[in-house]
């Protein structure tokens, strides 16, 4: 029983010092609350200022937000899964395959089963 007693002090004090640490620190990726005072200010008109609400700007625009693991196509731009698509209806592949097994020229069953219009 006061091992149990113990475990759930130690519990409770790395709890509140984890609580400590993550309060005091800002998130990785998130803007410290407050400023650098060596970057110039937002209201600043001249280029530096110009620059750093610039830069600013785009670090954060208006509308973003973090990728997560659900943003599949923004993570992965470059993978692409497609599956194929037979050019052929497999309809008309079926009714080809039907006339040519009843002894009908392979052209010819083709251009039965295939409209006039598609180039050959």
């Amino acid at each position: 029983m006061v091992d149990i007693q113990k475990n759930v002090v130690r519990f409770a004090a790395l709890a509140a010092l984890a609580l400590c640490l993550s309060v005091g620190t800002p998130a990785k990726g998130q803007a410290p609350l407050q400023d650098d005072p060596n970057q110039p200010s937002l209201n600043d008109a001249s280029g530096e200022g110009a620059l750093a609400a610039f830069e600013r700007f785009t670090q954060y625009p208006p509308d973003s937000r973090p990728l997560n693991i659900w943003n599949w196509d923004l993570l992965h731009p470059w993978s692409t899964d497609t599956s194929p698509a037979p050019m052929i209806p497999s309809r008309a592949a079926s009714q080809a395959e039907a006339l040519r097994a009843s002894g009908v020229p392979e052209d010819e069953a083709w251009r039965t089963v295939m409209p006039a219009s598609l180039p050959q």
